[in-house]
């Protein structure tokens, strides 16, 4: 078992899901319109954990915004500005990736200018609520939608580019002998692929907005499901390396929420995303939403092929992908409660794990990385981690420090 000790990023994005009105997403999406036809373009991309971030113009300023399947359309996540017109007059009842739900009012946007194409007529949510947690680095997302107009992509996470095409046939021979997985799309815009794992056939949200995260499977999904087949208990308790309490805390369109749920760190000898083959794979069942995140990113490009309705993986090595994530949610960090001027980021931290081993606890202050004091969440989110052991102080709540050197990777 790889013993790497993991911690755990405290955001992951919105996943945006229509409840109510999907038709009023369909109309506003079927006014998408571009500036070319018959056109290939290369834009640079900056690739944080696997996450595609695109620069885009508006009206002469340029913006970031995350290129993200899990959304059906756009999502502005600043305040409001004075060029957002609403463009009707029906509310949207959407929830986010903790399940949370609001009413939301649907806003166009005017031309935004991505790489040489100018695209008109963009629906977009506006919704604030995230701003502190973003700390600058993206402005909002692009939705689904545009697929839905046409566009294919290619997501070059290797090199740090996005290719954007209209063409029908543009990768069809760099798509030969690569692994392919269909998706459908059950709610507007929102992929959904088959992952083949050691418990069955799984549908699941292809979501690349989702940070840093390789695959979450909630434990509700796995309660209802041995309810159905309880004759594979004994199969699932073979599959789990342990079971604990966990406090998971992930911010979404809403805001942040922290839940304290009971969950399993499963071990899947090998798993497939359609054609794609992921060997020694390990995932956590502490989280409300079941999506396949921005981390295979790190190890494979994408191709998104509008008009076959599929994903083609480019893994970067050529093979298939070894994860090896065996500590995947041994330590998690959540917000310490107002007002607590002990520190600013308390550890969660899964019993039997590399960090507990190294003493690490439940409630540890973390007070710096690498030598820079956390006093505030963005100067933490900045923070470039790479695969190798990272000096990381704690402080416990009777004041005891605790210098650690511990691997965050996915």
């Amino acid at each position: 078992m790889n013993k790497k000790t993991i911690i755990t990023a405290l955001l992951t994005l919105a996943c945006v899901t229509p409840v109510l009105a999907q038709n009023i997403i369909k109309t506003a999406s079927r006014s998408i319109c571009f500036s070319k036809k018959n056109f290939v373009d290369t834009i640079k991309i900056k690739v944080t954990d696997g996450a595609v971030i695109v620069p885009v113009e508006i009206e002469g300023q340029t913006r970031r915004f995350v290129l993200d399947t899990g959304a059906p359309l756009g999502v502005w996540q600043r305040q409001k500005e004075r060029w957002m017109r609403p463009i009707t007059a029906d509310s949207l009842i959407v929830g986010d990736a903790n399940m949370n739900m609001g009413s939301q009012t649907l806003y166009q946007f005017p031309a935004m200018k991505m790489g040489n194409l100018l695209i008109e007529n963009y629906p977009m949510l506006v919704e604030d609520s995230m701003g502190d947690f973003l700390c600058d680095m993206f402005d909002g997302v692009l939705g689904f939608n545009l697929v839905g107009a046409g566009l294919s992509f290619k997501l070059d996470t290797k090199d740090s580019l996005l290719i954007v095409t209209d063409k029908k046939n543009f990768f069809l021979e760099e798509e030969k002998g690569k692994p392919v997985t269909k998706y459908t799309m059950k709610e507007p815009y929102c992929p959904e692929v088959i992952v083949e794992t050691p418990l069955g056939l799984i549908e699941s949200v292809f979501d690349t907005g989702a940070f840093n995260i390789w695959y979450e499977l909630p434990q509700e999904y796995l309660d209802q499901w041995l309810l159905q087949y309880p004759e594979n208990r004994k199969m699932l308790d073979n599959l789990t390396e342990q079971m604990d309490t966990v406090i998971k805390a992930s911010a979404g369109l809403y805001g942040l929420t922290t839940d304290t749920l009971v969950g399993r760190l499963l071990h899947f000898p090998t798993m497939k995303i359609g054609e794609l083959p992921l060997n020694d794979f390990y995932c956590t069942t502490v989280h409300r939403t079941m999506r396949l995140g921005s981390a295979i990113l790190k190890h494979a490009s994408l191709i998104i092929d509008a008009p076959r309705k599929q994903f083609v993986f480019l893994p970067h090595n050529k093979q298939g992908i070894t994860v090896g994530n065996s500590q995947a949610g041994s330590i998690a960090l959540i917000p310490a409660d107002a007002g607590d001027t002990r520190g600013l980021l308390k550890a969660v931290i899964r019993k039997g794990s590399i960090a507990y081993q190294k003493g690490i606890r439940t409630g540890d202050y973390l007070k710096e990385v690498n030598g820079i004091a956390i006093n505030d969440i963005c100067t933490y989110m900045r923070i470039e981690w790479k695969d190798v052991e990272t000096q990381c102080k704690f402080c416990s709540p009777d004041g005891t420090e605790k210098v650690v050197w511990l691997i965050r990777t996915n």
